[in-house]
């Protein structure tokens, strides 16, 4: 064997050795790193491994075995959170892996990237009302503890202005928000009781009748109620 094809089977090998040390997570991409290292290995030369390489497309089965592992591993990870709208881009190229297989690498690579693209938009439908409700958390406890506090009588008219005008900001803030998420989601509409979802909840810690009151407050600070 030339030193150049031996050169190339220790590659292969080491590629194959480290996909087995992770076998639980890539069982696919082991199979396919399998069969290039034994084109490899039993082939006569280069030449006879490239000729084996383009009749069974191995390259181009290693890059779908390893897609296809990442993708159920990331699939599996966001289900086990329940964060079911995180999982479906990923169970969507699983889908699509298994309908059409693609037959170039980079037909895989645009399989991948468009369609997780398609569903950043529903991503961001989904998290935009929550990461702005967490983000606000704390001004609607300084309206809550503004509107409760005990003060001399002097200065309960600049209070109330106060609160007035934070909530006033508060609502053109979120309408210039919402317009914004629609550039990228046309037809947005925020819906609080989605927060309770768990892949939700699970990020607002607190407990349920505080979350609740919350809301309320929230609802009442962009002016929707």
């Amino acid at each position: 064997m030339e030193q150049r094809h031996q050169e190339y089977v220790d590659y292969y090998r080491a590629r194959l050795a480290r996909a087995e040390a992770n076998a639980a997570l890539y069982p696919h991409t082991v199979e396919a790193e399998r069969a290039l290292f034994e084109a490899i290995s039993t082939a006569p030369d280069l030449e006879g491994f490239r000729e084996r390489e383009r009749a069974g497309q191995l390259s181009l089965r290693c890059a779908i075995a390893r897609i296809r592992d990442v993708e159920r591993a990331e699939a599996d990870l966001y289900l086990e959170l329940e964060e079911t709208v995180r999982a479906r881009p990923y169970l969507e190229v699983l889908r699509l892996l298994d309908e059409s297989p693609p037959r170039t690498v980079e037909d895989l690579t645009t399989l991948v990237s468009s369609t997780h693209d398609r569903f950043n938009r529903e991503i961001t439908r989904d998290e935009t009302l929550r990461d702005d409700f967490w983000g606000e958390w704390k001004v609607l406890e300084d309206i809550e503890c503004d509107e409760q506090a005990e003060v001399p009588e002097r200065w309960r008219d600049e209070r109330g202005r106060s609160v007035a005008a934070e909530r006033e900001r508060g609502a053109l803030h979120w309408r210039e928000r919402i317009a914004d998420v629609r550039k990228f989601v046309p037809d947005y509409e925020p819906d609080w009781q989605l927060l309770w979802e768990m892949r939700h909840r699970r990020r607002i810690p607190l407990a349920d009748k505080v979350v609740a009151r919350r809301i309320a407050d929230h609802r009442r600070y962009v002016g929707v109620e």
